[in-house]
This record gives C-alpha cells, structure tokens and sequence, in this order.
C-alpha cells in the first residue's frame, strides 16, 4: 500500500494561472494599456471561428492565437478530454475551491436526479443563445455575463451589468452549496466540450447541413446550432458508458487490487463514483488526475491502463505552447470586402500597409472599407485588427499606391497655444516624421507637442515621410535635440476620463530643418483660421425679424469640437437659425443668427456667456461642457435679410 498524496501540480497549474490572470489585472490598474484578458481564450476563438464563417468578419478583439486555442481544444477534446477544464480554466479552479469552503462551514447540498437533468439543459441553453447571437453579430455574447470577463475587466463597456452580477452570484454561492455548479450546469464551453465528446453525432449532423447547403437548400445554421445543443443535452443524460470519445485517454480501475477504500470517489470534485466504475466515461470527467493520486494501491487506478500520472499536465503545456506558436505565425482578417469582379480581382494590384492604428475593430474596419469604396479603381479590401494592417486591392491603371495613400491619409492643422499680439514674426520648422499616418497618430502628436514642446500651432500635409510644420513664436529658441526626442518617444503617458495610458507611437525624424520659413503673424492667423458655418436648416426664418448678433474676441484657439459643441447647445433656442465665424485681421467675429421677434438680444447673450454647454448627442442624451468661449464682453446686433453677414 502506498500513502495518498495531494495533485500539487495541478494545484500548480492552477495557482500559476490564477496569478497570470490577477498580474494582468493589476497591470490594467497601474498602466492603463489595451490588456486583452482574452488573449488565450479557446471558447471565444470557437465563437469567432463561427461569425468568421457565417459571416466572413471576425469578431472584435479576436486574433488567430483565440481560433487556434479553440481548435486545438477540439482536438484535445477528441483524442485526450477536457484538458482545460481541470487545469487552466479560472472559473473551474475557484468554483472549486468555493465548495471546499462550503463543506467545510456544512451548507452544501446534494441535487436530485429530475433537478440534475432540470440544471444540466442550462448550459446548452446558453450555448444556444451565445452562438444564435455571436455569429449573427460578429461581436461576443458572452461579454454581456461572463464572470471572467466581467471581473477582468472591471465590469467594461461590452458587460452588460444585471446579467454579469447575476452571472457572478449564481458562480460564486452556487459553488459554494453545490458541487461545480457553474461548470456542471451553466459553462457554455462545458456544454460544447460534452458535444465534442460526442464527435461522431455533431459531425453527422455538420455533414448533413453541409450536404443540404451544397444542393441549394436554404437552411439557416440555427438548425445544427439547436440539433447539436439538444443532442448533446441527450446525450449527456443517457449515455453514460458506452461513448467512443476521448480515444486515448480514460480513467481504469483494476478490480483486482482495488481494495475497496472509496479514496478515489471521495477525491473527485466532480462527483463521480469512480470506486464502482471500471472505465470512466462519464461527460464530467475532465481528466484532473485526483483519483489517481491518492489511490493507496500502486497500478489500480491508472490512465489508458498505465499510471502515468504526468501525461495530462504534460499534454496541457504541449496544447498550450503549440496554440501560442501556431497563432502567432498567421492571421486572419477581420474583414474582407471585395467590389470588383472575378476577372478584375485576379488582374488587381495589392497594396499592403502596416501600422494604421485605427484598424482596431470590426466597426472601424467597415469605416476604412466604406472610404476605400468610394475611392475610384479599388476593388477590395481586408483588414487585420491584431496588427493594424490593411490589403487594399486596385487597378494599377486607374490608380498608384502613392494615390492611395495620400487618399487615406488626413491633413491636419492646429492652434495648441494662442499666439502673443506683440511677437514680431513666427518661426517655422519643417519635419519629416516617419510612421505616421492615422487620426490616432494625428491624435499622438498633439498630445505630445501640447504637453512637451512649447509649440503654438502644428499643420501635417502628405508626404513620403509625412512633412511636419511647427510653428513657434519668434522669442522661442528651439531646440532640436528635444524635439527628436519627445516626437520619437516609445512610451506616452495619455490622461483620459478613464484613467491614464501609456502608448508608444512609433514616429521617426527623417528630417529637420530649422530655417524653413518665417511668417507675420496676420499669415500665422490666417494660415489657422477654421471657416464654420452651422445654420439649424428646418427652422422656419422669419426674415423680417432676422438679425445678426455680432462679438468680437481672439477666437483662433477654438478647436471644431468647441464650435460643434456650442452649435448643439444653441440648437436648443429654437429662436437661433444658425452662426458661423469671420477673420477680421487678427481677430475672429463671430455672428450668431436669430429672430428678434421672439428672442430679444440679451437671450442671446445669455445662451452664449453661460458657463456650462449643454450639448445633445445622437444617441439621445445630454452632456454638460465647460463653455471654452469667452464671451463677456458682449457684442452688437445687425439687421440681415439673410444668413450670411457682411462685414
């Protein structure tokens, strides 16, 4: 007889998980970075390998290491078991260690055979209800309530709050009464990993719908979606020995020496009574070796007939690391949207760009195809969110790669800092700065040159590199050194609402020069002047009551944000048809149209000096703003007979 031991690398297993897991979520916390949770999940690879093929899109935020994850699940399923389940899977370790808490304060309960069969439909249920909206949508289901996720990611804006609570108290204290309660009856991958266990059924069925597809019948795939949930509910409550699968792994007992001691039956956290069986076959087994290790008698209980006790984890690590190397060496693309026809598309030329870093989900990718439809002589494009990559596919003759680019790229010019009035002239500095080309890049640098440099106004036009202008004030000495290295900077600390986020845009100076032009600074105010111009459009204009109401102020610092956000709030008035702005040497006018009938001149004064903008948004709610605008000082009203002031 051999003295029972603990499964400490099980235990191992699970604790170097549940560390990873509590790393990230710390890291989340401290940095503030894109910290994907998801990043090894086989079950939400499985979900978007499905959307992908109905629907040719990848779901957000899943990559290839996901699909690969959850395919070799399937095939660990096949030929091993439910590897996953008993040694990785952070909701099943802790589910886990909930009842032992339970049974040691003596508050768990046994379920009945009509409420087991009741409890065990849940979990293909909800596999049903993931899958029926997961591959319809291309974006996960079980965001809404996964307790993992949930946690993670501090109840993120993909969690839909009622069912994740819900989701967490039925995980939590049912575990704690019941034995595996979330994974016996309400873990939708263990209802997938049962129906795997059953491969020849969910096959046959697959092989049937694919046939039917093949000979035109019109089937939508909620039909093998349903067959395959119900079969495999069936399954799970009838057949109880005789299954095929796994093919190489199952648990023996050696009738012989099993001296009877009910050690293995007690160990197993799944409930099964291995001590009266002699081949477990049962759907619950997930292969976690507890048996195993504290049978007393050597060769009674062993796997496939040996006591290799190592195999399983062994065979966790191998799944594990082929799944990270496998994912990373290709990619799927997150959508592939082809307008030409077969014959264009095999004489089409590719253009393959990297590093667009708004290529960063589903929605964003059918923006860039939207854009690229309207462009003449492109007639496909993929997307590839996980690397910020485009395929772009056009006619060489229409159009060259250069077109293209400079037909993606976004010109931008901004005021960080207001110029002083009594500065002579304003110095310009010409850069050429690699690797930039998106809004969010956009968005980098003027986030940098606001809060490292002491720039008064940045411009970016397309170029191979891009060409940078920086305007200073002529009392500035620049200097170069320090402009390199805050544009080249691989870590940029960004406050948001949310918290901060450190990014590394990966800008490169090719070029710099210092001299390349002076301006006066009526050029620098006219070089920046934004011309806005919003007029509320189904108002109906009482023209003889129509007036301009004028101020005057240094304006050039407002960003088209502000001019949006106050336009939204004048809409409320609906007395006021419109505005738009003047340049007036270096001051800007404002003129702000209403009707003098119903609203005298100091509402609209009122409306304008108010301190907080209220400002409507499209999905029907209200926001308050701090008004960036200072109109103190008032203005004049003119009499117009329409909306377009003259100076």
């Amino acid at each position: 007889m051999k003295k029972t031991k603990s499964n400490i690398v099980r235990i191992v297993f699970q604790g170097i998980v549940l560390l990873y897991v509590l790393f990230l979520v710390i890291k989340s916390v401290f940095y503030s970075g894109n910290i994907d949770f998801e990043k090894y999940c086989p079950f939400g690879g499985l979900q978007a390998l499905g959307s992908y093929l109905n629907r040719g899109s990848l779901a957000c935020t899943m990559s290839s290491t996901q699909i690969t994850m959850g395919l070799l699940l399937v095939v660990a399923m096949v030929l091993f078991g439910k590897l996953f389940c008993s040694y990785i899977c952070p909701l099943g370790s802790l589910g886990e260690w909930f009842h032992k808490l339970g049974h040691k304060l003596k508050i768990t309960i046994q379920v009945g055979k009509l409420l087991d069969a009741f409890l065990k439909s849940l979990k293909y249920i909800l596999l049903f209800v993931v899958f029926y909206y997961t591959l319809d949508s291309s974006e996960l289901f079980c965001k809404k309530f996964d307790p993992f996720f949930a946690l993670t990611t501090g109840f993120g804006h993909d969690v839909v709050l009622w069912m994740a609570l819900l989701a967490i108290g039925l995980w939590v204290f049912g575990s704690v009464v019941i034995r595996m309660f979330f994974c016996k009856y309400l873990c939708p991958l263990g209802a997938l990993t049962n129906i795997f266990r059953y491969f020849l059924v969910f096959a046959s069925i697959m092989l049937v719908y694919i046939i039917l597809l093949y000979l035109n019948v019109e089937l939508s795939y909620v039909w093998p979606l349903a067959i395959s949930c119900v079969a495999g509910y069936i399954l799970e409550l009838k057949i109880k020995t005789r299954n095929i699968f796994p093919l190489f792994l199952k648990i023996n007992r050696n009738v012989e020496s099993c001296i009877d001691c009910n050690l293995c039956s007690r160990a197993c956290h799944q409930g099964i009574d291995v001590a009266n069986l002699t081949t477990v076959n049962q759907a619950d087994c997930n292969l976690c070796n507890d048996c195993l290790h504290v049978c007393p008698v050597e060769n009674t209980l062993t796997l496939s007939g040996k006591r290799r006790k190592w195999l399983t984890p062994s065979l966790v690590v191998l799944f594990v690391t082929a799944g990270v190397i496998i994912g990373a060496t290709y990619e799927l693309p997150t959508i592939t949207e082809v307008w030409g026809s077969k014959e264009e598309m095999n004489e089409a030329s590719v253009l393959r760009m990297e590093g667009l870093k708004d290529i960063k989900c589903f929605g964003s990718s059918i923006s860039f195809a939207n854009k690229m439809r309207r462009m003449d002589g492109v007639m496909g494009v993929s997307t590839f969110v996980n690397s910020h990559t485009v395929k772009i596919w056009y006619d060489d003759e229409v159009l060259t790669e250069d077109e293209i680019k400079e037909g993606i790229f976004k010109s931008s010019k901004y005021v960080l800092k207001k110029m002083s009035a009594r500065i002579d002239s304003v110095q310009v500095i010409k850069i050429g700065l690699d690797k930039f080309f998106d809004v969010y890049d956009n968005n980098y640098l003027i986030y940098m040159l606001r809060n490292k440099l002491n720039v008064n106004g940045m411009m970016t036009e397309y170029g191979c590199p891009v060409n940078l202008y920086l305007y200073y004030a002529d009392t500035v000495n620049v200097d170069p050194e320090q402009i390199k290295e805050v544009l080249e900077t691989d870590a940029l600390m960004i406050e948001g609402s949310n918290g901060n986020q450190t990014v590394d845009p990966g800008f490169e100076v090719v070029f710099m020069d210092l001299d390349h032009a002076k301006l006066s600074l009526l050029e620098f105010a006219e070089l920046f002047f934004n011309k806005i111009k919003y007029i509320y459009n189904d108002r109906q204009i009482a023209e003889e009551g129509l007036y301009c109401y004028v101020l005057n102020g240094d304006f050039n610092g407002a960003s088209f944000r502000d001019y949006q956000y106050l336009y939204s709030h004048l809409g409320h008035n609906t007395s006021i048809y419109g505005f738009e702005n003047f340049q007036d040497s270096l001051k800007t006018k404002i003129c702000v149209y209403y009707d003098q009938i119903s609203l005298p001149e100091a509402g609209v004064y009122d409306a304008l000096s108010i301190d907080s903008l209220t400002v409507h948004f499209t999905n029907g709610k209200d926001a308050q703003y701090v008004n960036p605008f200072d109109f103190k000082e008032g203005g004049k009203s003119v009499k117009v007979d329409r909306l377009s002031y003259k100076n």
